[in-house]
């Protein structure tokens, strides 16, 4: 892993489309303080967080398939929101 790189990608069951690569340069964290360490993995995540967004579409959409562990009810933000815990 590398720190401040992420890609947001959607997964289908023939292809991985990569919608946005956000990278984002964290300083070290220094002795004493650590403000811009902090600062920076902030808006990194925010970063993303945006990317998501932007890029993938959740309302309205419902999971493929009546079977599995979700049961085809679940839309894709219950999905992500299960995920971030």
């Amino acid at each position: 892993m590398v720190t401040g790189l992420a890609h947001v990608c959607i997964v289908t069951d023939s292809m991985t489309i990569t919608r946005a690569k956000i990278e984002v340069t964290i300083p070290r964290k220094r002795r004493g303080s650590c403000t811009n360490h902090d600062k920076a993995v902030q808006r990194f995540y925010d970063t993303v967080m945006q990317a998501v967004l932007r890029h993938i579409r959740f309302e309205g959409e419902r999971e493929r398939g009546g079977g599995g562990r979700m049961g085809g009810t679940h839309t894709h933000t219950h999905v992500l929101y299960g995920m971030l815990l």
